[in-house]
């Protein structure tokens, strides 16, 4: 069940201040990051404060200083949210590391580098990776290289000798200690956050691989699906015995012409999606919608030894089907089918829309089948007549005249 704002912590909102629906994934990643480093340094500072507000107690010359140096710093972070929200991620990066380097300076002046605070420079290297989604990488060397040379900087220079108010050792020792026991926890929150975000972007990408396989199922055979993702470019076959059918519905461009667009979609729509359901039934490959012409064929790009059975009781079922489409929506509709039994090529062509489509003197017969039918009827070329008379009943048309082919001696197909 997801997590809705209301079941999310306090924390958790915390570090989402500043996010965007139109944000991308890595500037979603960098404000929770900004936001997250943002109020542990608070934290680490209102937690100094209060240490320093009880030593105060006893030395009110010393520790004054840094107490209100402290409530700055919270002060100063705090605002780091607002700066994602009002200003973008980008500013509020800069501000933060700004407000960072100045902190771990001042306070490495303030008591010296055995406080531990320059360590928190190890995370601001760190920050130039995590914080800045959108810098280049010569910009994000260079501050690592600024953070690298402050932590030297503060590690030789800021003696406790040259300490503006030097600690006792006992304090120092524990601030030191407490500055990694924080560092520590920080880094783990980071790479915590990190693994929810890793996670989620995996979820995300399987989710999507799914829905782009799901469509790549849907224009391509699963065979020939498989192989374009497993690398292979040229995908061409011959198949030497496959049974090609063409459905076109009788008078729909007229009928088109006058009903509205959505009407006329929704239509086609219903029927082809039905004769989508017909060809998966009878294993046949749907290659393509042409207007209102459907083709498909049977036998490849699995070999079936009936094709010419399956593409004929397929065809008989588009018939009855259209004929209930045409009852149930008061449309006046009627198929006419053209088959024809034969070699084709198959293959995949293009690189943006891929298609797969066959070719050849079979897919132009199966064409002119349809062309040079009848309404209402299953027109037949002679090989699917000498396949299928011991199958079905056929009605002999006799010999046509058929474009691009000559004198031909075609068949109905009866109905059963």
């Amino acid at each position: 069940m997801p997590e809705t704002e209301a079941h999310k912590g306090l924390f958790y909102r915390l570090i989402e201040l500043g996010i965007r629906p139109e944000m991308d994934f890595s500037a979603r990643r960098s404000v929770r990051i900004i936001n997250f480093i943002a109020m542990v340094g608070a934290g680490m500072s209102a937690n100094f404060a209060v240490i320093e507000l009880l030593l105060f107690l006893f030395d009110t010359g010393k520790i004054a200083v840094a107490l209100w140096a402290n409530i700055v710093l919270v002060v100063l972070l705090v605002v780091v949210p607002l700066l994602n929200i009002h200003k973008g991620n980008l500013f509020a990066g800069l501000y933060l590391m700004s407000v960072a380097y100045i902190q771990i300076i001042v306070f490495s002046l303030f008591s010296s580098s055995q406080l531990g605070v320059h360590f928190w420079l190890f995370l601001a290297c760190a920050g130039s990776f995590l914080v800045f989604d959108k810098i280049t990488n010569k910009q994000r060397s260079a501050l690592v290289l600024v953070s690298i040379a402050l932590f030297f900087a503060v590690e030789f220079a800021c003696t406790q000798e040259r300490a503006w108010y030097p600690l006792a050792p006992n304090i120092l020792l524990f601030s030191r200690w407490l500055n990694l026991g924080i560092l520590f926890l920080a880094l783990v929150g980071i790479i915590n956050i990190f693994r929810r975000q890793s996670q989620k972007a995996q979820l995300l990408l399987e989710r999507e691989l799914k829905k782009s396989e799901g469509l790549l199922l849907d224009v391509l055979p699963p065979s020939i699906a498989s192989r374009l993702k497993s690398g292979e470019r040229t995908i061409a076959e011959l198949f030497s015995d496959v049974t090609v059918v063409f459905a076109d519905i009788v008078g729909f461009t007229a009928l088109a012409a006058s009903l509205p667009p959505d009407k006329v979609v929704w239509l086609l729509d219903t029927i082809f999606s039905t004769f989508d359901e017909i060809t998966h039934k009878y294993k046949l490959e749907k290659i393509k919608t042409i207007g209102d012409c459907y083709m498909a064929v049977g036998g490849l790009p699995e070999p079936m030894p009936d094709h010419a059975e399956a593409v004929a009781r397929a065809a008989l079922e588009m018939d009855y089907e259209l004929s209930q489409i045409s009852l149930l929506t008061g449309f006046m509709l009627d198929i006419r089918i053209g088959i024809h039994t034969g070699t084709v090529i198959a293959g995949v062509i293009g690189t943006k829309k891929i298609t797969y489509d066959i070719w050849g003197d079979t897919v132009n017969v199966a064409s002119r089948m349809e062309s040079h039918g009848e309404a209402g009827k299953i027109h037949c070329s002679e090989e699917v007549f000498q396949q299928l008379r011991h199958v079905f009943t056929f009605e002999e048309r006799g010999i046509i005249e058929v474009k691009g082919k000559g004198a031909m001696k075609t068949y109905f197909l009866g109905r059963q």
